[in-house]
Parts: C-alpha cells; sequence; structure tokens
C-alpha cells in the first residue's frame, strides 16, 4: 500500500484515536496507509516533529496490564498473611513471572509492582515469612546472602510446638472455612506462618489426606481457581 501524505492535524487525530484504543487495522482503513505505517506514526517514529507521540502511553498502558495481571496470580489476603503466588513455578520453588520478556522471580516483581523497588546487584530479597511462593510486599525486603541464610538457618529451627496429625486436619478445615487467615491459625496452635502454609499445602504432613489445593481454597465468599 502506498503511503499517503497525513497533515499535522491528520497525525494528532490518528494518535488521538490510537489513544482511545482504536486498532492499526481499523487505522489503516481510515486513513489508508498500511497497519507498520500506523503504528509507525502512532509511536512517534514517523511525523517526528509532529506533537502527540504516544510512546509513553503505550508503555503505560502495557505496564499497567502487566500489573494487574501478576496481581491477578497472587492469593492475596490481610496484610499480615502470606500472599501465595498462583501461578508458574520454578525449579527453586520460587515463583516464576515475565517481565519485560524475561522471566523472573515473582517475589520481585511484587517489590517493584508494590514499591518501585527494582532488583539490586549483590542484594537477595528476604522472606520474613521464609515462603518462598509468598509474595505480601510487607513480608519482602532486601538484604545479603548471609541474612538470608541466617532467615532460613532461624526458620528451620522453629518453635519448640510440634503439630500432631490431629492438628493438621484442623487446621486445613479452618482454612478451608475462608474465616481464618494463616497468621491467626499460627497463632493458635503456636507455630509460625511458614509451618502452616507448608502443612496446609501438603509439603509437611504428606502423609496426611486433605491438603488443601488452590482449587478447594474459599476466601470472602469467592473459590480460587488453579491458575491456568
Amino acid at each position: 500500500m502506498t503511503r499517503s501524505k497525513l497533515t499535522n492535524d491528520q497525525v494528532v487525530h490518528l494518535r488521538e484515536l490510537a489513544c482511545a484504543g482504536y486498532s492499526n487495522k481499523t487505522l489503516a482503513e481510515m486513513f489508508h496507509l498500511s497497519q507498520n505505517s500506523i503504528s509507525s506514526i502512532a509511536l512517534g517514529r514517523l511525523y517526528q516533529n509532529v506533537g502527540g507521540p504516544i510512546r509513553e502511553f503505550f508503555k503505560k498502558r502495557s505496564d499497567d496490564l502487566r500489573e494487574k495481571d501478576f496481581w491477578e496470580k497472587v492469593e492475596i489476603q490481610d496484610e499480615s498473611s502470606c500472599w501465595l503466588w498462583k501461578g508458574k513455578v520454578g525449579a527453586n520453588g520460587y515463583g516464576v513471572f515475565k517481565f519485560h520478556s524475561r522471566p523472573i522471580g515473582a517475589h520481585q516483581v511484587a517489590l517493584i509492582f508494590s514499591r518501585g523497588e527494582y532488583p539490586k546487584h549483590g542484594r537477595v530479597i528476604r522472606h520474613s515469612c521464609n515462603v518462598k511462593l509468598c509474595c505480601n510486599p510487607g513480608h519482602l525486603r532486601y538484604g545479603t546472602d548471609a541474612e538470608n541464610s541466617m532467615d532460613t538457618l532461624i526458620a528451620n529451627a522453629g518453635p519448640t510446638q510440634k503439630l500432631s496429625v490431629e492438628d493438621v486436619l484442623n487446621i486445613r478445615k479452618l482454612y478451608r472455612s475462608g474465616l481464618f487467615t494463616h497468621r491467626q491459625i499460627a497463632e493458635k496452635y503456636m507455630v509460625s506462618t511458614s509451618t502452616i502454609s507448608s502443612a496446609l499445602r501438603g509439603e509437611t504432613f504428606s502423609f496426611v489426606p486433605g491438603p488443601v489445593r488452590k482449587k478447594d481454597l474459599i476466601h470472602a465468599g469467592k473459590h480460587y481457581r488453579k491458575a491456568a
């Protein structure tokens, strides 16, 4: 298709329509241009001297959609509880999310979207709850490898209180009801929230029937479904 010469007013109008959500195909038919030309004009690669390129608009809209997609994969509860990742999980046990065309840790993305904190060279993200799938920003902070290792040692030492098989069955029943958070159950049984999370998912007490699957969870009247 031969590229038509547009006036400055037409270029501005085209960019306004693109911002409003018109597709490249529709705009190509309206302005008698190829879809590639429409994209180049909308993004400011062509007609750079004309006001209104929307490169930053598209970037923001893309980031907004990416953030919405991310939080839909997180089981958000109250501020003190673990927010478990429901999406893809890597071999290391951490959640994985594609961010700017490359997969990174879901817990890293949680800090980017919630506090604008990007990964720092020589620093790791520490989970205060010691739950790898947790994406609650309140449980995440940057630290050194040594500090992270110490967190793990302390968590593995754990409280002296032990859970029985009967305890685990009751814990799973309480959580399925949707009336109790990880933290509330942990306080009731005098254990850490990570101990409760592991018992719920069957990472511990795997021999006890009835681990809580994502599709079984009921919270605030909503059924959590397994992520596609």
